[in-house]
C-alpha cells in the first residue's frame, strides 16, 4: 500500500469550475463545431456528474474524450480496419482466424462490428448490433446495453441513432463517467486506472488500454488549460520517496499544478 496519498479532495470544499469556449478551442483547436456547441449545451450534466468540482476531474474527463475522438474530430467509430490494424486492436477476437478469412471480412464493416462487438455489451450476435452500437460521441460510448441504460436514465427513447447525436453523447459520457466512478481515480491523478475504465471497462482489468500515448497527451493538454488545481495536496520529498515510482516523477513539481504528473498513479 502506498504510504502517502495525493488526492485530498474534500467534498465539503466543493466548487464549480467554469469553462469558456476560448479555453476549449485552445485545448482542441480542430474540434468539430457540433462537439463544441453540444458541450456548452450540456455543462449542467457535467456539473451533476461532479466533473466540474475539481480541475483534475475536468482535465481527466476532457483528456479522455480528446483521445477517444481524435481531438473531437471523430463522431463515430470507424469499422474500416486494415487486416494488421484489426489484429492489433482486437487480438482476442482475431487470433484464431486466418488472414484469408479476415481479408474477406474487412470489406464489410457490419460483419467486423459483429465479430468484435457481437454477443457482448448487450449486442445480439449475428445481427447488425455490433456495428450499430459501435463507439459514438465524446467518450465513444459503445454497446447496446450502455445506450439503453443511459438513455432510460436520461429520459430518452433508446436507439443506436443517439450515438450520432453529440448532445446525447455528451450526456452519455458524463453518465458513464459518474456510474463507473472515474472521479475517484481522477482525484488520485491515476490516468492508468481512468483509461482502463474507459477502454477496458474496469480499473483493475490488468489490460493495457489502447492509445495510452494519446490519453496522456489529452491530459497534458487539458492540464495546460485547466491546470490550477487547488485541491491537489502538496507532497513533500520525504513522502514522495515512499510512493511507487510510477506515481510521481518529480515530487517537488506537485506544488505547481501545471507540472502535475500525467504518467499514472498506482494505488495499493
Amino acid at each position: 500500500m502506498i504510504g502517502a496519498i495525493l488526492c485530498a479532495f474534500n467534498p465539503e470544499n466543493r466548487m464549480t469550475l467554469t469553462i469558456t469556449r476560448d479555453e476549449f478551442v485552445r485545448f482542441a483547436p480542430n474540434a468539430r463545431a457540433v462537439y463544441v456547441d453540444a458541450l456548452f449545451a450540456n455543462l449542467d450534466v457535467l456539473k451533476d456528474a461532479g466533473i466540474l468540482d475539481t480541475n483534475l476531474r475536468l482535465a481527466h474527463f476532457l483528456g479522455q474524450c480528446w483521445s477517444e475522438t481524435g481531438g473531437f474530430t471523430i463522431l463515430r467509430e470507424s469499422m474500416a480496419y486494415s487486416l494488421p490494424r484489426l489484429r492489433e486492436i482486437f487480438p482476442k477476437y482475431t487470433r484464431n482466424l486466418s488472414d484469408a478469412y479476415l481479408r474477406e471480412l474487412v470489406r464489410d464493416q457490419v460483419r467486423i462490428g459483429d465479430l468484435v462487438y457481437g454477443g457482448r455489451m448487450g449486442n445480439r450476435k449475428g445481427t447488425s448490433d455490433g456495428y450499430d452500437y459501435r463507439g459514438g460521441g465524446a467518450i465513444q460510448t459503445t454497446g447496446r446495453s450502455a445506450v439503453e441504460e443511459y438513455a432510460r436514465e436520461l429520459g430518452m427513447a433508446p436507439s443506436h441513432e443517439l450515438l450520432d447525436d453529440p448532445v446525447a453523447t455528451w450526456q452519455f459520457a458524463a453518465t458513464e463517467w459518474r456510474k463507473t466512478n472515474c472521479n475517484r481515480y481522477a482525484d488520485l491523478n491515476d490516468i492508468e486506472a481512468v483509461s482502463r475504465i474507459i477502454n477496458t471497462g474496469s480499473a483493475t482489468s490488468g489490460i493495457t488500454p489502447n492509445g495510452m500515448g494519446d490519453r496522456r497527451e489529452g491530459l497534458r493538454r487539458a492540464l495546460a488549460i485547466w491546470g490550477n488545481a487547488p485541491h491537489l495536496a502538496a507532497v513533500s520529498d520525504a513522502q514522495a520517496h515512499d510512493l511507487d515510482s510510477r506515481t510521481i516523477r518529480d515530487a517537488s513539481a506537485m506544488q505547481k499544478v501545471g507540472q502535475a504528473t500525467v504518467t499514472g498513479t498506482v494505488v495499493g
